[in-house]
């Protein structure tokens, strides 16, 4: 008997045997216990999934004559001429090499009869998105109102060629690839089966090949174990594929991430003699990093098609680094594989990406990075010491009272290095970094005059703070006694900062100024009242509109410019740029 190949050999013959797609099996065997079948289905998806498979099996159902609990016998007629393709009432045609409307007339006219035995005649239309036009037109009536023994399955990878017409009067189910996983248990069952002596790492390597399509698989088993004189070994494999080992792409990613120069360069040696795609190592090497990436955020996620030795290698190794810096490695190996299909000298491009990679700075952690301004700053700043607690504990009051202007120059060599000066080992002479003393204001005086200077000098030190009180008003200081009041329009401010932590926190900053008060009240002013007390921040945009109209006025007394309002028959305008 002629040898026949694994992916025919091993093609599944009922559900049980259908590798993945657990929802499609579900619904199809529902529609059958049901009898709520359409006559029309469209199986779509990407080549060697199982869609033409499927359409088998489902026809077997529909006609064997000692069906079981939905699975088809496998020894009557029906099910050995199916198996076959000899069955008169199970029609497979290609639509590529029968795509005319000719070969549509003629499956028209036979649908009519009546099938040679059974109750149901079945249509298989294999890559039908390759029929004409006028192919489709003349199928669109009969699949509309079929006979009622007629199924109709149509399969397809390009579903989107489809006319709208066709696709909705078919019932449409969506084979997707198939999980890595699945498609290496199914390799390793078959291989035992076969006599193969194989390497797990092997066989997982040919199913991430395959790339979710069994049949691709399952062919480069076949080829694997026609290659190989004994065992089936990752090494064997590899070349094959003509593909770089695990082990060193493993070996690559781990001198990019120690900055070994050395290694690195004894690699892209090895890669030059092995003569290996250096688009296929790019690849690999954005895969890898990918994986890393997603583990580092996630180190038990299931999202993954990875093997468990694979997975603990790249979550040791993505512990080494930081997720910055994992993905600024991706974003200049994706760079680099996009100017390796561009350039006409690709072995060099490939040659200097991973110059670049393993000669690239380090990138910091930008989370150690804050939380050492953090401590250093806190350390520097008596006054932060209690607002940080208090902004632990409210979530929605203002920030800390650090210097906003400070918190984001450049860190100091010692968080870069993570080891922030602690408050005792903090020099105590004044640095050139830090806060110049807050110049004293007095309120005693002018009180609205003193708190449009206080709110300037806030705003100066402290932005976020200022922020806020911008918007508020001085009405009265009395007995150590603030009364401060906020429009209506502003009135979530006098319950934003009229918590105790927070009015103790402005108390503590009002402190550094040289305003001392007992008790900060906030209350919310009325448009109508009789003496209106400005906000700082109105009156700096009434000055703002006064200066305008001023510039407005100069410029409309121009005489060139009124020349040229008569002219155009114009008005001059202020535009402001947006920066």
């Amino acid at each position: 008997m002629a040898y026949q190949v694994i992916a025919r050999k091993w093609r599944p013959k009922n559900f049980s045997q259908l590798v993945g797609h657990e929802s499609i099996r579900t619904t199809l065997i529902n529609s059958l216990k049901n009898d709520r079948l359409p006559h029309a289905l469209l199986f779509s998806g990407s080549r060697g999934v199982g869609k033409t498979s499927t359409a088998r099996i489902l026809a077997k159902i529909l006609r064997c004559t000692d069906l079981h609990d939905y699975t088809p016998c496998e020894n009557c007629q029906n099910c050995k001429e199916i198996t076959s393709g000899s069955s008169l009432d199970v029609v497979e045609l290609d639509g590529a090499s029968n795509n005319g409307v000719d070969a549509i007339r003629e499956l028209i006219e036979t649908s009519r009869f009546m099938p040679s035995s059974g109750s149901r005649k079945v249509y298989i239309i294999d890559e039908v998105h390759m029929l004409s036009t006028s192919a489709f037109n003349a199928l669109l009536k009969t699949l509309e109102e079929p006979p009622a023994h007629v199924v109709f399955i149509f399969a397809t990878t390009e579903p989107h060629k489809i006319p709208l017409t066709i696709l909705s009067r078919c019932q449409r189910f969506e084979f997707g690839r198939i999980r890595v996983k699945e498609t290496y248990e199914h390799l390793k069952e078959i291989a035992k089966q076969e006599g193969i002596q194989f390497e797990e790492s092997a066989l997982w390597s040919i199913a991430q090949a395959g790339d979710g399509s069994m049949r691709d698989s399952q062919s480069l088993l076949d080829q694997a174990a026609s290659f190989s004189e004994s065992q089936l070994t990752t090494k064997l494999v590899s070349d094959m594929l003509g593909v770089a080992p695990r082990e060193q792409i493993r070996a690559l990613i781990s001198a990019i991430l120690n900055r070994d120069v050395n290694a690195g360069i004894s690699l892209i040696a090895q890669f030059d003699r092995q003569a290996f795609d250096n688009k296929r190592i790019v690849d690999e090497l954005l895969v890898n990093l990918r994986d890393m990436a997603v583990l580092k955020i996630s180190p038990h996620s299931d999202w993954l098609d990875l093997s468990d030795e694979d997975q603990a290698c790249l979550t040791q190794m993505s512990s080494l680094v930081s997720s910055e810096e994992i993905q600024f490695l991706f974003d200049v190996a994706l760079k680099g594989a996009q100017d390796i299909a561009r350039t006409h000298v690709p072995r060099m491009a490939f040659e200097m990406l991973l110059l670049k990679m393993i000669s690239a700075p380090k990138v910091a952690d930008i989370g150690a990075l804050l939380r050492g301004a953090q401590t250093l700053a806190i350390s520097q700043d008596p006054v932060t010491i209690a607002d940080s607690q208090k902004q632990e504990a409210n979530f929605t009051s203002p920030p800390p009272l650090h210097d906003d202007k400070n918190s984001f120059r450049k860190p100091s060599p010692s968080i870069l290095n993570k080891n922030p000066v602690s408050s005792q080992n903090a020099p105590t002479s004044k640095s050139h970094n830090s806060r110049p003393t807050p110049k004293q204001i007095s309120l005693d005086g002018h009180l609205e005059e003193g708190w449009f200077s206080l709110v300037a000098e806030i705003k100066r030190d402290h932005p976020f703070w200022a922020a806020k009180l911008e918007h508020l008003s001085a009405l009265e200081l009395l007995d150590g006694r603030l009364k401060l009041g906020a429009k209506a329009s502003h009135s979530f401010l006098s319950q934003q900062l009229s918590t105790p932590k927070t009015t103790q926190a402005l108390r503590d900053l009002l402190k550094t100024y040289g305003i001392v008060v007992s008790h900060i009240e906030i209350a919310t002013v009325s448009a109508h009242t009789q003496t209106p007390v400005k906000a700082p921040k109105e009156v700096q945009r009434g000055q703002a509109q006064k200066q305008e109209a001023e510039i407005l006025e100069k410029i409309n007394q121009d005489p060139l410019v009124k020349k040229s309002k008569a002219l155009f028959n114009g008005e001059i305008q202020i535009t402001k740029e947006n920066r």
